[in-house]
């Protein structure tokens, strides 16, 4: 094999990837074909002398032997501990960080007080008092541990090391024993500390948080608008330490180096590796910085030696160390984006560059161009422009398709905008590191000014371009339709058939990318003319509690937003995939969690034109602030037995809010829909709601005998209702749904009177 570490390493990944996606109850499956694959390979005298095939098929069943021992040892005994309240005892080994008040610590644990119990691992506790303890300090708690049943958040925080998570709720009991030895990796995280602090005290709070993230991949200090605001401008990478800001430091300290050196570039390499290897520990050796140290580190060490580190090599066998070491980072989003974006820069980045700086300036007939004066004037800047794009369009080529799996969207100005900031991100990086070490040398700290002065205007600049950039029509472009898988496999297959054409290398890309457009341009009208004369009903699986969102083509009103902790992360995914153009009307119920606890989060992220407010005086204080601070807010009125109303989406909405619980009816083409929040007394309700054609409800019910409904969708887990002993078969139901664990669930009225009931699937349907 011309490249063996390349075709292991990316093998390793992409088994491990997919193994994700479909399933890991199948691995002993996977096992199997691949061990048999192998044998056949082995056994035919064509594909044995080409290893190329036994080595994917070895490669894929040792990935997978590796992962399923993984699960074995890491992860399953862990899982028993999910949903109980233990003792733990376990030293602080990373450094803690604070977000929506609350601080978080990375405790390896030592002991967990419970029968049978894994007693070493380590979880991510989050508290709402800081602790009084340094770094690597032994801690004594009572934890609540959480369920993870949310699959993405559960393999994000294992994928981080964390294979736990918990919150400390008792504070009487915490004991805490300072440790006098502490392991090598405190002073890293000694150092990180210090340049946090140090980059705090140098800026203001909002720039402070820029650079933070920047330097050294802390987004804690980030506003989520910042963050959704670079997301929507394309440039989120800017903010995930990875080989952009490897590559930018590895040169700069090169250049130190080699001049402390005296020019000896061997010995300044050799030092620079041995940096590069620091700051990946003082920044956490996060999975996308450990894949950009890893290659910096063989392209500094092959400057020390005859032969040079290949890319591809150094790539793939950055994907085997990560992957072997924790195979969960395989499925780490800021990983993925880098490794895909690495690749793209290293197959066409280069070539695409020179094609276009050779068109602009060939050798033999530049002198004969009119322009040739003006071209020379303008060489440098340009060519470094052709760079940029060239670099950015590569790097997109590959990132985009796993942006449009994991988010559903895509920014499509990321061009423009990594060409506006691609600079100033680089010349900050620079003078953020060089303002940080002036202030740690003392002696020069005077000389720090300058620095400072630049790293806030640059800091200004970049985030008012992604504010500008951002709010522009169209800066993010949602592909939430079930036209989109079907669009990537059509892609996907015209991509061979378009490569045996035998046109030159550009035209064929450049038609690829038009006939790509064309067919999710198509898929999208097509979904949006099958669709225009409908209203969707949007259940989330959002745990306990009920989470609503009815929508058409244009509108979105979101009717229930309440559920669980641990599954708030479905719930805002969700919700951001339903919304549909604006949202024009929101319910909160108050301050009950199973129908109001994510309205914070959704008052802050999004417009909302009407706000309907009850039980103002249950709100919790930042409910309470969100809510008095809507343009457009209506009071209901919760006298009992009140009955109010709202005209939305043609329809008329009618509104129940009392002691006795919460409820919706209205009729949609034919069609009427009752919707009730959990502990609702049914008793209470009009006799004609109770005949409702369609029943949602956020769990058990009171009187539930009274319902006629002929189908039933229910937000909890089926074990935990028996539909029989509660007397929801009065009259007998056609079908009875369940999100519980299963998935969400859309509702789309049809203008002909057809109703669907699906269970939705990766993209919406």
């Amino acid at each position: 094999m011309k490249r063996p570490l390349a075709v292991i390493g990316f093998t390793y990944l992409a088994v491990v990837v997919v193994s994700f996606f479909l399933g890991l109850d199948k691995l002993t499956v996977f096992i199997a074909v691949s061990v048999c694959l192998a044998a056949v390979f082995l056994k035919l005298r064509k594909t044995r002398k080409n290893v190329i095939f036994p080595a994917v098929c070895i490669t894929s069943a040792a990935a997978l032997v590796w992962l399923m021992c993984f699960n074995a040892v890491y992860v399953r005994p862990t899982e028993e501990l999910y949903g109980k309240t233990a003792v733990i005892t376990g030293e602080i080994c990373d450094l803690p960080y604070e977000h929506d008040g609350r601080t978080y610590y990375k405790i390896e644990t030592s002991q967990i007080d419970l029968p049978g119990a894994v007693q070493h691992t380590k979880i991510l506790l989050s508290s709402q008092k800081a602790l009084r303890a340094d770094m690597y300090d032994t801690v004594t708690a009572t934890v609540n541990i959480y369920t993870q049943s949310e699959d993405s958040y559960k393999y994000y925080n294992i994928s981080r090391g964390n294979y736990l998570t918990g919150n400390i709720d008792i504070y009487k009991d915490i004991k805490i024993t300072s440790n006098e030895n502490k392991p090598l990796y405190y002073y890293p995280l000694c150092i990180r500390k210090y340049m946090l602090d140090t980059v705090n005290a140098q800026l203001p709070k909002e720039q402070a948080g820029f650079v933070s993230a920047v330097l050294l991949a802390d987004k804690s200090r980030l506003s989520d608008e910042s963050t959704s605001d670079f997301r929507a401008a394309g440039i989120s990478h800017i903010i995930a330490v990875s080989g952009f800001h490897l590559s930018v430091i590895t040169q700069l300290m090169l250049l130190l180096f080699t001049f402390i050196c005296m020019g000896r570039k061997r010995a300044a390499s050799f030092i620079c590796a041995g940096f590069v290897f620091l700051y990946m520990a003082v920044v956490g050796f996060t999975p996308s910085v450990v894949r950009a140290g890893i290659m910096q580190i063989l392209f500094l060490l092959g400057q020390t030696m005859i032969a040079k580190a290949d890319s591809l090599n150094s790539l793939g066998l950055a994907a085997l160390i990560i992957c072997f070491l924790n195979p969960y980072t395989a499925v780490d989003i800021g990983f993925l984006l880098s490794f895909s974006a690495t690749l793209g820069i290293i197959l066409w980045g280069g070539e695409i560059s020179s094609y276009v700086i050779n068109r602009i300036y060939p050798k033999d007939e530049i002198k004969t161009n009119p322009l040739y004066g003006f071209l020379l004037i303008i060489k440098t800047p340009l060519c470094g422009l052709i760079s940029t794009v060239a670099v950015s369009l590569s790097a997109m080529a590959l990132s985009v398709p796993i942006l449009l799996v994991y988010f559903k969207s895509f920014a499509p100005y990321t061009l423009i905008t990594n060409i506006l900031v691609g600079l100033a991100a680089s010349v900050l990086i620079f003078t953020a590191l060089i303002m940080v070490f002036l202030r740690i040398s003392v002696i020069f700290a005077f000389l720090e000014m300058p620095f400072v002065a630049l790293s806030g205007l640059l800091t200004n600049y970049i985030i008012g371009v992604a504010d500008v950039i951002s709010s522009m029509p169209f800066s993010v472009i949602k592909l939430t339709g079930e036209f989109v898988p079907i669009c990537i496999i059509a892609s996907i297959i015209l991509l061979p058939v378009i490569l045996t054409l035998k046109w030159k290398k550009h035209i064929l890309a450049a038609l690829y990318v038009v006939c790509v457009v064309f067919i999710f341009g198509l898929g999208s009208v097509t979904e949006k003319l099958l669709k225009r004369n409908s209203i969707k009903l949007s259940v989330a699986d959002c745990g306990e509690g009920l989470t609503v969102l009815m929508s058409d083509n244009n509108d979105t009103a979101i009717l229930f937003c309440g559920g669980s902790y641990d599954k708030s992360y479905n719930a805002d995914n969700y919700i951001g995939d339903s919304v549909t153009g604006n949202i024009s009307y929101m319910i909160v119920w108050g301050g009950d969690e199973n129908t109001s606890l994510y309205a914070p989060d959704i008052l802050e992220e999004y417009n909302i034109d009407t706000v309907h407010v009850y039980d103002e005086e249950k709100q919790n204080e930042r409910m309470y602030r969100l809510t008095k601070s809507c343009p457009h807010a209506i009071y209901g009125d919760t006298s009992q037995g009140n009955i109010d109303k709202v005209h939305l989406n043609n329809t008329d909405i009618q509104i129940y809010k009392s002691d006795e619980g919460c409820a919706l009816y209205f009729k949609l083409y034919g069609s009427d829909f009752l919707i009730c929040a959990e502990v609702t007394n049914l008793s209470f309700l009009p006799e004609e709601w109770l005949d409702a054609d369609y029943f949602i409800s956020g769990g058990l019910t009171e009187n539930p005998e009274l319902i006629n409904a002929r189908h039933i969708i229910i937000s909890d887990k089926a074990e935990d209702i028996d539909i029989d002993a509660e007397g929801y078969v009065n009259t007998g139901y056609d079908d009875i749904c369940y999100t519980g664990g299963l998935g969400n669930i859309g509702i789309r009225a049809y203008a002909d009177g057809n109703v669907s009931v699906r269970r939705e699937g990766y993209w919406l349907s």
